[in-house]
């Protein structure tokens, strides 16, 4: 396990290098070679439950607060092209860290896996909601490979991969 912009590096630049998940966007799609999906994120804003004073309706009203994301993430690509200015972290637990102690009003989370990323946290996932699922942030995660990996390793996963989802029902 790595950070989230190591990872994304590393499998970005040495041949026969797996990351999982990650998201598959028009930007990426000529980076990797895609094994398959393996989860489907729908991301929101997220905040301190005691936070009532950030009220967000659509995403443009995001915009006025201070966020944290992680570098080389799909969701940190789209907000920023959008607009938005953000605090960069190297991964999702820095995110939080700074959102906990603070420092930012909002960070994006998929509101599936806050309980999740709650026990590697100083604080319970009870002092933190989601309060804005973000349409442009719904995306289809993948297990990916870099580009140079050898192809006898993507057509096997591949295999595998479809094999086991037509014999479990995967979607």
């Amino acid at each position: 396990m790595y950070p989230w912009a190591r990872a994304f590096r590393l499998a970005s630049t040495i041949q026969n290098t797996f990351i999982y998940t990650i998201a598959r966007t028009r930007g990426r799609e000529n980076n990797f070679h895609w094994i398959g999906p393996v989860s489907h994120f729908e991301l929101a804003f997220v905040a301190l439950k005691e936070r009532d004073d950030i009220i967000i309706n659509n995403t443009e009203e995001a915009k006025k607060y201070k966020i944290a994301m992680q570098r080389n993430d799909f969701s940190t690509d789209i907000l920023t092209n959008l607009g938005f200015e953000v605090v960069l972290t190297t991964d999702i637990q820095k995110s939080y860290a700074l959102l906990v102690a603070k420092k930012v009003d909002l960070i994006v989370d998929d509101p599936e896996l806050i309980h999740q990323i709650s026990q590697y946290l100083p604080t319970p996932d009870a002092e933190v909601k989601a309060i804005y699922n973000v349409e442009e942030l719904k995306v289809d995660a993948y297990l990916a490979a870099n580009k140079n990996t050898d192809m006898r390793y993507i057509n096997a996963l591949q295999k595998a991969f479809y094999t086991l989802k037509n014999t479990q029902g995967l979607p």
